[in-house]
């Protein structure tokens, strides 16, 4: 008698124990974003956070706060022109509210083909967390398409909002992708980059 006590009492214990770790979890949240643009040379930027809105749908967040878990990534890209291609896909964090920095980055961003394959350097504003550079070869335009390309990256972060729309100072994310093509028409990329948060 006294065993099968003990014995239902340790069940019961650990079901209590498992229970009080879902209650405390949080629950995990996603938003897609998609691209589906032309690259050329000046390079286009993406941020990633702004469409994390407040709101009492499933995927929206509750209040100001929350605890930024990973960013996932799923592109290809396609060849422009008939010839040759090369682009440059980055995913970058910075302290800087919604602000995308080229200045910082104008290697990347302005430089033509020689700037494609320059380094993006990092500092105390801001540095990389994913760099892939992609060569496109192929004689007839479009015909040439990579294989979707997978990345997933941990981020770890707490991110606040001031508003419905806007970041505080703390941590921002955004996408930069450039080419060497500076005459249409120019590779295509589409991305489709898949966010994972919890609520504070």
């Amino acid at each position: 008698m006294g065993k099968s006590l003990k014995s239902n009492y340790s069940r019961l214990s650990k079901q209590l124990k498992s229970l009080k770790k879902k209650i405390r979890k949080p629950e995990m949240k996603n938003i897609n974003y998609t691209v589906s643009s032309g690259i050329d040379t000046a390079g286009s930027f993406y941020q990633l956070l702004t469409g994390i809105d407040a709101g009492t749908d499933k995927n929206q967040r509750v209040g100001t706060s929350i605890n930024l878990e990973q960013i996932q990534l799923r592109w290809m890209c396609a060849l422009g022109d008939p010839g040759y291609n090369t682009m440059r896909f980055l995913v970058v964090k910075t302290r800087e509210p919604l602000l995308n920095i080229p200045d910082l980055f104008d290697a990347v961003s302005y430089g033509a083909f020689g700037g494609v394959y320059a380094t993006l350097n990092g500092d105390v504003i801001a540095h990389k967390l994913y760099d892939k550079t992609v060569n496109l070869n192929q004689m007839v335009a479009g015909q040439y398409v990579t294989k979707f390309l997978k990345r997933n990256i941990k981020c770890r972060d707490s991110i606040q909002y001031v508003d419905s729309a806007g970041l505080s100072v703390q941590e921002n994310y955004y996408m930069v992708i450039c080419s060497d093509s500076a005459i249409a028409p120019n590779p295509r990329v589409n991305v489709v980059v898949k966010t994972f948060y919890t609520d504070v």
